[in-house]
Order: structure tokens, then sequence, then C-alpha cells
């Protein structure tokens, strides 16, 4: 199972309209709690050598610790979740502080906000969905599970 920021090599199969297909490098984006779990399917970034300078796009030089050859850049407005049976290999990884750069830019165009939930939200969840919200050191994903003292709040 690949790690958190890692350059894999994946068989996408065949390219749908504008979606990134065949053989292609990517970026593992799942967070890596998610990962020591083994998922079935994980979240990953394609990587593309045309350098388009979009703001939802990172660029990433090529170093010994990513294993890319090419100057690339991430596409992180195409964000897909993958069967993790279609790694093929690990290059390398990019780091925590292009990890942390491609999340952000995630978030953004995820809408996803940057700030933790409001005191009321993290106490109470969400009530139409059953679900705790997300807080930074809360992560509950099963109702009823939250502790208000688990998140410092």
């Amino acid at each position: 199972m690949p790690t958190s920021g890692d350059v894999v090599d994946l068989d996408l199969g065949v390219p749908a309209g504008m979606e990134a297909g065949f053989r292609h490098p990517a970026v593992v984006a799942t967070a890596q709690r998610t990962l020591d779990a083994s998922p079935s399917v994980i979240q990953v970034v394609p990587l593309t050598t045309t350098i388009r300078r979009f703001r939802s796009e990172i660029v990433i030089e090529p170093d010994a610790s990513n294993g890319l050859d090419r100057t690339s850049a991430a596409q992180c407005q195409r964000i897909r979740a993958i069967s993790a049976d279609r790694v093929e290999c690990v290059r390398g990884n990019v780091g925590p502080a292009m990890l942390a750069q491609m999340r952000e830019t995630l978030g953004l165009i995820l809408d996803i906000p940057s700030q933790p939930a409001s005191v009321s939200q993290r106490r109470h969840g969400s009530a139409a969905s059953g679900i705790r919200h997300l807080v930074p050191g809360a992560w509950c994903l099963v109702p009823g599970t939250y502790s208000p003292t688990s998140s410092g709040g």
C-alpha cells in the first residue's frame, strides 16, 4: 500500500472526455491514517508534463526523492478515486511541504473551509446527516463517538 504523497504509476484504462487515462503518474492524496487501514479505494491527483500554470495545478520539479524525470504539474482539479489495485509501482514521494500545498489547493477546489468548525458544530454535529463534523483531532466518522476533549473544544 502506498503512503500519502507517494508518486505512483497507475493504469487508469481508457479515458473518457478530458480525464487522465492509460498508464499515468499520480500523487496519492489520501490521508495516511486512512491508508493505514488498507482501503480498497484511494484518492490520487494525476500528474502531467504539460505545464499550463493553472492556479489549480501545482508544479513539481524532478528530484531523487520524488522519482520524477521531468517537471510535472499535479492536476488538483482532476482528483479522482481509484482502486488501490491500479497502483503499478511507487516512484518516490513529493514530501510533506508539497503534499500540504496540494491539499490546500484541493480544499479550495472542493470548498472545504480551512478553519475548524464552530464550537456549536463540533459539539452537536450534523443533525441532517447523522455524521459528526470533522475537526482537527476529532476525526470521528461514526455518529455518537465525538468527544469534545479530543479536539480541545
